[in-house]
């Protein structure tokens, strides 16, 4: 039974039908239990969504999946079979049918496709983890959605960082050229690419290739995906092109796992292609050639996790094609490093055709690094005299937590937001697969298994398909 909303500020009304919906008392009038709609024939207007707050940071906090249900949505599963219905009663079967119901009803910029799922696993009110933590809010406040921090293992804390949610600095600081090669003026949400003059760039890059689809992406773009940028005329609120740079929407929490430092792990069911949040850090200049070694970073005496060795997105190639990373990389209990991700140098042209690869390299015995390669087939040209890093050593956000795994659930993509220079793309992550409300969050760090055994580490995630070596 609920209990009575004078004694308690947040309840619950549950109806076997129905889902579990958590109701705010700070939106609205006092809710009742859910009721079958009666539809009527009607063309739909704003009057059909009447439960409707005046902007999306309203639901701030929330699962992103449960913010429909809180505006008087239904949601009914049997089976394979997903169908909302509308406050007015309508019938919405499909993500096409909800977004011209969102358009209609003036709703969208406030409701979102991304607070719809019709993944029968999804379930949208299954509780989060039962976990105390440790500390509410591990961003401080700079993150929109506050970041937990548990440990239920012992009384370690994460070692010092600053938390930045962006890159730093940002794009507009960056870049020496021209900050955008064009922009939009779209009115209907920029879901048009050929109106769209942002998502042309994606297709001309990537021909063929699925961009966002109701704000999702169910796979890697590989040559990266350009979003509607600041200087576009497009309804930022409306625009269906703007997924990376709303910022970290879903509820994440870091956590100490067993054996593999620290991790991250979602508090609510996340659908397939599901944005989670970036990577971040502060972006290194280094002026080196390819054969002087990377930049020293700070060593912890402990044993190496997946989440606290360097990570380098390595986007500069030899002339002569892939580097072959076999140098020796030293003894791999001596020392460790966090997550950086190395830019391209002065590219003039990307190439349709690369891959990420995961390769090792050592500025020395004392120091060990895996290197996230972005491998391509025809190469970058010119110069590769300067080297960018992006460093979460210092500081970085919650993605610097994320371990690595042989079967992982998210993956890593490219994204223009703040600037269209291929040396500084925002690096993001999206779910591969449906996931479940507590699972931890990995991605691949795609190492090589053909590794001599001296220089190889140990992976830990312990899935079917382990390579049992990370590097």
């Amino acid at each position: 039974e609920p209990e009575d909303p004078g004694s308690n500020p947040t309840y619950y009304h549950c109806c076997e039908s129905f889902d579990l919906v958590m109701l705010s008392p700070a939106f609205g009038d006092p809710p009742t239990p859910p009721s079958e709609p009666c539809f009527e024939p009607h063309d739909c207007s704003s009057a059909c969504v009447p439960h409707l707050p005046p902007h999306a940071d309203h639901f701030l906090g929330q699962n992103p999946l449960q913010v429909a249900l809180l505006c008087r949505f239904q949601r009914h599963s049997e089976g394979l079979e997903v169908l909302y219905k509308g406050p007015c009663g309508r019938s919405l079967s499909s993500m096409e049918a909800v977004l011209r119901y969102l358009l209609k009803t003036e709703s969208l910029g406030v409701l979102h496709p991304g607070n719809f799922s019709f993944s029968p696993v999804v379930q949208p009110t299954r509780a989060p983890p039962a976990a105390s933590p440790r500390r509410r809010d591990l961003s401080q406040g700079a993150e929109p959605v506050p970041v937990q921090l548990c440990n239920e293992l012992d009384a370690a804390n994460p070692p010092q960082f600053r938390y930045r949610k962006d890159r730093w600095p940002h794009g507009c600081y960056l870049s020496r050229g021209p900050l955008f090669t064009d922009c939009c003026d779209c009115t209907d949400g920029c879901g048009d690419a050929r109106a769209c003059a942002c998502l042309r760039l994606s297709l001309r890059a990537a021909a063929g290739t699925e961009l966002y689809r109701h704000q999702r992406l169910q796979r890697p773009v590989p040559t990266g995906l350009y979003e509607c940028s600041p200087w576009c005329g497009c309804d930022r609120s409306r625009c269906l092109n703007r997924v990376v740079q709303r910022g970290l929407r879903v509820r994440l929490q870091v956590f100490r796992t067993e054996d593999r430092g620290w991790g991250v792990r979602c508090q609510d069911d996340l659908d397939s292609g599901t944005f989670v949040c970036t990577y971040a850090g502060v972006v290194l200049h280094s002026g080196r050639s390819g054969d002087e070694p990377l930049p020293p970073k700070r060593a912890r005496d402990e044993t190496m996790s997946d989440d606290e060795v360097e990570v380098v997105d390595e986007w500069t190639l030899p002339a002569g094609g892939v580097k072959d990373s076999s140098t020796d990389t030293g003894n791999p209990s001596t020392s460790l490093h966090v997550p950086v991700i190395q830019c391209p140098a002065e590219p003039e042209k990307l190439q349709a055709s690369n891959r990420f690869k995961l390769s090792a390299a050592t500025p020395g015995d004392s120091v060990r690094k895996k290197q996230l390669r972005l491998e391509q087939l025809g190469g970058w040209t010119g110069s590769q005299e300067h080297v960018h890093y992006l460093d979460a050593t210092k500081e970085g956000n919650v993605g610097r937590f994320i371990n690595h795994s042989c079967s992982p659930n998210l993956f890593v993509q490219s994204v223009f937001t703040d600037t269209h220079d291929p040396r500084f793309p925002v690096v993001a992550f999206f779910t591969t697969r449906p996931v479940e409300a507590g699972t931890e969050l990995t991605w691949n760090y795609s190492c090589s298994a053909k590794r001599e055994r001296q220089r190889e580490v140990p992976c830990l995630c312990s899935q079917e398909n382990c390579q049992k070596w990370l590097i």
